[in-house]
């Protein structure tokens, strides 16, 4: 079985470089951390979905939908293609609960005859407000939160590694530069000894 020559005695092994030290420690560390922003980024998605369904709950208890009557007619769009699926403001009248008449302006998707009903979102006081947030909102807020925050940590973690890989090798090409100073005159002198 072959044996290892660096085993052999009198054989000197290359001791590490403290750069090779600096980096693998540097290395852990960031690994570490970047386990940690993985959960931080599971718990900032989590949050912020838990939060935009008590909003949506808190809302929903204390808004309402109802019907509205169009004061005036929707155009049709003419914008061109980039103005299609744009809501236009329209005028709208309503009665809230308490009877009282209330008029204001909605967004309307599509175009519409004065007269057309629309239904709208209205609080106790009977003002329009937007409609609450559903479930698909709260989902959809709590993975981009939680993909933003695992996105920019990970940015600043691989900038640091970056930082870290060009610093030591910086010193380490300092340091060959310093040894093949010493050593560079004795081997090209070498190559001049005839044979």
């Amino acid at each position: 079985m072959p044996r290892d020559r660096s085993s052999r005695p009198g054989t000197v092994r290359p001791r590490p470089r403290v750069t090779d030290r600096v980096e693998d420690i540097v290395a852990w560390l960031l690994m570490s951390a970047w386990l940690v922003l993985l959960v931080g980024a599971w718990m900032s998605g989590y949050s912020m979905h838990a939060r935009m369904r008590e909003q949506a709950e808190v809302a929903r208890a204390s808004q309402s939908q109802i019907s509205a009557v169009l004061v005036e007619a929707v155009p049709t769009r003419t914008g061109g293609p980039a103005s299609v699926g744009l809501p236009v403001a329209a005028a709208v009248r309503w009665t809230s609960m308490d009877g009282s008449p209330h008029t204001g302006r909605v967004h309307v998707m599509s175009a519409a005859a004065a007269g057309s009903v629309v239904s709208v979102w209205v609080n106790r006081d009977g003002t329009i407000t937007g409609s609450p947030s559903s479930a698909s909102d709260a989902w959809v807020a709590g993975v981009l939160v939680g993909f933003n925050v695992l996105l920019l940590g990970s940015a600043v973690l691989v900038g640091t590694w970056i930082g870290v890989r060009r610093t030591t090798a910086s010193v380490n090409a300092d340091q060959w530069e310093r040894e093949w100073a010493e050593v560079g005159p004795t081997w090209s002198r070498r190559g001049r000894e005839p044979i």
